[in-house]
């Protein structure tokens, strides 16, 4: 992302597209989408999910400690591409389309999410948009059996502690505003790896619009570039030069 790479990171990339419902739903939309998309889709399937829902209540006495949220089962139609690398979910107010490793770059990624939601508007007519995601889960694979994370990256966990200066396991999460209305998550957390002389990183990096309808459908595809950009100057401002190195920049 942002640079060329021979060997990026990027394990999933998702972009997501939550609606203002529009015309009453019909069960018969999502395999009228897929229908539209079959060159880009042609497996489907039909699966499970569950929901969580909490009803909060404004009255006090209506509150209880420790209330769980109510979990409902719904069903998601789901399209993949021949090969697997791309997948479509779709459901009522809901397209979300993820490409996963080997990313072929965002030029051909944005194209694929045109198409999509074009199909999907032209099926469902939502009003509106509610909120718009676009994220990046990247994972990162650095050799030795002792790695110093701030030989790698610019952003990760420090503690001045006495007792021990090791841990086997982090996670650190930090939130950016933009705009007034969007968002950006940035989270850097250690993964289990197979190889025991390596660290497996996760650097997630999701980036969305938290002000429901604060971007028309006229301005999405330029909201959806704006957030492109900005993922890949978050993901660039976490990384040193050796782990560019590692991903074989400009070698493509």
């Amino acid at each position: 992302m942002g640079r060329e790479y021979k060997n990026p990171p990027i394990y999933e990339a998702t972009c997501e597209f939550r609606f203002v419902p529009g015309k009453a739903w019909d069960v018969s939309f999502p395999d009228q989408v897929q229908q539209r998309l079959a060159a880009d889709f042609p497996k489907k399937q039909t699966v499970q999910v569950f929901e969580a829902s909490l009803t909060i209540s404004s009255k006090a006495e209506d509150i209880t400690l420790g209330q769980q949220p109510e979990l409902k089962k719904a069903k998601r139609l789901q399209a993949r591409s021949e090969d697997g690398s791309s997948l479509m979910i779709i459901d009522a107010d809901l397209l979300a389309i993820s490409h996963l490793t080997p990313y072929p770059g965002w030029k051909h990624v944005l194209p694929l999410i045109e198409r999509s939601l074009a199909a999907y508007r032209e099926v469902a007519e939502p009003k509106g948009v509610h909120r718009i995601g676009l994220r990046y889960i990247n994972r990162i694979e650095i050799p030795g059996s002792t790695v110093k994370l701030d030989d790698y990256f610019k952003f990760f966990p420090s503690i001045d502690w006495q007792l021990s200066p090791a841990f086997t396991g982090f996670a650190v999460l930090l939130q950016f505003p933009f705009d007034d209305r969007d968002f950006l998550n940035l989270q850097l957390a250690s993964l289990g790896s197979k190889d025991a002389e390596a660290l497996a990183v996760l650097l997630d990096l999701d980036y969305f619009l938290a002000k429901s309808e604060g971007v028309a459908f006229d301005q999405w595809l330029e909201w959806l570039e704006q957030a492109h950009q900005r993922v890949e100057e978050g993901f660039e401002g976490c990384i040193r030069d050796s782990l560019r190195e590692l991903f074989g920049e400009g070698k493509n």
